[in-house]
């Protein structure tokens, strides 16, 4: 069954008697993506009933305070920019188990470098998909978000293709605030506690 479906036991259902709190409220844990530090998943919130995506950090990096306090601004900074070219954050937490996480909207679609590449390779239904037009309405979306941050005093820092998600409805999430710079804050903060 697609996950984007919506099915009616997941809408009827009661609460749980005990809510599940932090990490306990998510299962069905799927790999997405893994970086050098950290990891994207898509789980199922047992409370709103729908499939979100989660990132924490891998298991070498969860005691590393570095890549801890990279995590949290990546989640923070994500959080703050309310924008539709960005991706909404519905929760940040910390388990035992998986250290600090945050967690969002799980989105589906492909990013613009992967549309490029079929185009620079001549793939004719790609290009007719994505004519010029197109491809310039992407990146004015990301630019949308960009000028967003940019009113809230944030520097995105790693533009590229790859982050530029079109989504399979059209709409265009820019992602990936890892490196992100808020302006007024210096690089070396106080480690997160």
């Amino acid at each position: 069954m697609p996950e984007s479906l919506i099915i009616l036991s997941a809408t009827d259902a009661d609460l749980p008697r005990n809510i599940p709190q932090g990490i306990e409220r998510y299962t069905g844990f799927r790999d997405m993506a893994r970086g050098g530090c950290a990891r994207l998943r898509s789980c199922y919130d047992r409370v709103t009933g729908r499939t979100v995506a989660i990132k924490s950090l891998l298991p070498q990096s969860m005691l590393d305070r570095t890549e801890r306090r990279r995590l949290l601004r990546e989640a923070r900074v994500t959080a703050q920019l309310q924008h539709p070219n960005t991706v909404p954050v519905y929760d940040i937490g910390e388990d035992d188990r998986e250290g600090v996480y945050f967690v969002m909207k799980r989105i589906s679609g492909e990013n613009l470098f992967e549309i490029l590449k079929r185009i620079a390779r001549g793939d004719q239904a790609t290009a007719e998909a994505f004519p010029i037009d197109r491809r310039l309405e992407i990146v004015a979306g990301a630019c949308q978000a960009l000028a967003y941050a940019h009113a809230r005093g944030v520097i995105h820092r790693d533009v590229k293709p790859e982050n530029i998600w079109v989504g399979n409805f059209g709409e265009v999430i820019l992602l990936d605030w890892g490196v992100a710079k808020v302006w007024g804050a210096t690089d070396e903060e106080a480690p997160v506690r």
